[in-house]
């Protein structure tokens, strides 16, 4: 019985401790974003979330320093055509979810979903860019694949590492529709995440994935042609990356 009891008690600790690690990042940004939210005189959403994801970055700079991760470092030409690729990929994978959703009517049906748009959309163009194309991005990356992922991917495949990690990326974003969205980008995100072991890869990604809703999401209505030429141009860009040395990294 004792030998259950402690079996249990193990089992039970785990349960706690990545329970621990995958919540304890999340919890700090919305702790800083609440602070932020108290002591900002502008109380728009976007700002204070753009001014807490950039006290979180700045402090990962400094801290990221320290850290280097093994491998060949990308430079020059390498470095900047793996760069165009990682944007690519990012345009892509924001115009085929986006088209799936579309097609799907999940827009349509949830109301919640035109407020939280109407919300973001208020801000200047310049703000928005600022914050959901570079700031914001950068955070997230940083605790969804730097931490949360990570921490999961030390137990578990990858396939469980990203999905678990992706759905919590997802219910962080509220609404069904962009929870939808997230998950199915935070899958990708974590693919690239594993192949490059950078934050500053899948920022670039997420980034430009956001750029393009932000930029051209007024305006463009993904057809069914464009929104398969995007997937097929994303499922290409995985290939390449896949089929690469894999002991390339990105500083």
């Amino acid at each position: 019985m004792r030998r259950r009891r402690g079996g249990q008690e193990i089992v039970c600790g785990s349960v706690i401790e990545i329970l621990w690690e995958i919540l304890w990042p999340i919890a700090l940004y919305e702790g800083i974003t609440g602070i932020c939210g108290l002591a900002l005189p502008s109380r728009q959403e976007l700002v204070v979330q753009t001014v807490s994801a950039g006290i979180l970055v700045g402090i990962w700079g400094i801290l990221s320093r320290r850290n280097r991760v093994s491998g060949q470092t990308l430079k020059g030409e390498r470095l900047f055509r793996t760069a165009v690729l990682l944007g690519v990929a990012g345009i892509s994978a924001s115009l085929f979810f986006n088209g799936l959703i579309q097609f799907s009517g999940l827009k349509e049906r949830f109301a919640g979903f035109q407020k939280t748009a109407a919300v973001l959309a208020a801000p200047p163009l310049w703000v928005r860019v600022l914050s959901m194309g570079i700031v914001i991005p950068g955070a997230e990356e940083l605790i969804f694949r730097g931490l949360v992922y990570k921490a999961l991917r030390k137990r578990y495949t990858f396939y469980i590492a990203a999905f678990v990690s992706s759905v919590l990326f997802g219910v962080y974003h509220g609404s069904l529709v962009q929870g939808v969205y997230a998950w199915a980008i935070g899958m990708v995100l974590a693919f690239f995440y594993e192949r490059y072991q950078s934050v500053l890869a899948v920022w670039t990604i997420h980034g430009f994935a956001n750029l393009t809703s932000v930029l051209a999401g007024g305006f463009i209505r993904t057809g069914k042609a464009a929104t398969i030429l995007s997937g097929v141009c994303l499922l290409i860009v995985i290939y390449k990356m896949k089929s690469r040395n894999q002991k390339e990294v990105i500083p």
